[in-house]
């Protein structure tokens, strides 16, 4: 009987020593993130590089995404003017926050904007350009 007792005391102490124990280590581990990676998408507001204004064409609601090593440039442009103003190719110079040219890019548009009219515009590079704080337009 002596021995019956001891063995249940023990194999009590056991589970109860080891209940304690997992507890603990749930407290203690850190949350786990799940196994797959989401590629985080690190985005600038639109209107966070500044309205401007160039020879009749306003430029608005500029964002710049970066995603897979791609920096996009998106925003409008609008023709102030009373005039149909041609246009094709001009050039997106973007400025960090001391003022330096981080990039200077393309960017393409139909080759005329009607008086009013507001169009897309859209550029890409393979480079991060969330650290751009200024923009410049030159046509």
């Amino acid at each position: 009987m002596k021995k019956l007792l001891i063995l249940f005391m023990i194999t009590t102490l056991l589970v109860v020593g080891c209940g304690n124990k997992k507890e603990a280590n749930k407290e203690k581990e850190p949350d786990k993130k799940p196994e797959t990676e989401e590629k985080e998408e690190i985005v600038n507001e639109p209107g966070m590089l500044p309205e401007k204004e160039v020879n009749g064409m306003k430029f608005s609601n500029v964002s710049i995404s970066y995603v897979d090593d791609v920096s996009t440039f998106v925003g409008e442009i609008k023709n102030t003017t009373d005039k149909t103003i041609e246009l094709d190719v001009f050039e997106i110079v973007l400025k960090d926050k001391d003022g330096k040219v981080v990039t200077t890019i393309p960017a393409y548009v139909s080759d005329k904007i009607e008086a009013g009219a507001t169009l897309p515009v859209v550029a890409t590079v393979n480079m991060d350009l969330t650290k751009v704080y200024d923009v410049e337009y030159k046509f």
